[in-house]
């Protein structure tokens, strides 16, 4: 039997811009917060759809789903910015890094993704797409006085200028979990070819 795989569609990041993440989550670490589990840098990419397990015959579908999405966008340029957290910093259950610059062209992206997948029977997204790069997660029974400090640590935190990159391709990546972590790999990628859409 053909064993399933955890697999997603993402942009993958540049070393500058995990090397930048990993200087946003070193500075929010010096609140020595007991209950979030940070994401290792170089497990962080900014996610259009979560697959969830699927087939090795299944890729070339969604190979073919990626390529058709992203036919006629160009290559974006993305800036990362603020600090933020859903659903709020009172009531922060994930913490990102915000994304801007060529959003609007990339949410499009998303949704062409999301449509073309949905044919193949994957699930619509049910809320809105949202760019963002995942910092940490905050587990259950965080202590009333690590929230209290959470939001103005958050604030204190200099990001602005942030770091730009541009996104070439998608990839799609598989994900292997691990007793140590999950291991990423890329399966493929679609190329973003097309003329750049306007800048909003």
């Amino acid at each position: 039997m053909t064993e399933d795989m955890r697999a997603f569609i993402a942009v993958e990041l540049p070393r500058n811009v995990l090397d930048y993440i990993q200087s946003i989550q070193d500075a929010l670490r010096a609140g020595r917060f007991s209950s979030i589990a940070w994401t290792r840098p170089q497990g962080i990419h900014l996610t259009l759809k979560f697959l969830g397990n699927i087939l090795p015959d299944q890729v070339p579908q969604v190979v073919e789903a990626m390529e058709s999405s992203a036919r006629g966008c160009g290559p974006l340029r993305l800036t990362t910015r603020e600090i933020g957290a859903f659903p709020g910093m009172d009531r922060a259950r994930v913490l990102w890094l915000g994304v801007h610059g060529d959003v609007r062209a990339l949410t499009a992206l998303q949704a062409r993704l999301d449509g073309a997948l949905a044919a193949l029977g994957f699930p619509r997204e049910t809320k809105p797409f949202s760019a963002h790069l995942t910092l940490g997660r905050v587990r259950d029974g965080m202590p009333p006085a690590e929230r209290r400090r959470l939001g103005p640590l958050a604030a204190s935190v200099r990001t602005d200028g942030g770091v730009s990159f541009d996104v070439t391709a998608v990839s799609l990546m598989r994900s292997t979990l691990t007793p140590t972590g999950a291991i990423y790999d890329r399966l493929a990628e679609a190329p973003l070819l097309g003329d750049a859409s306007p800048r909003p």
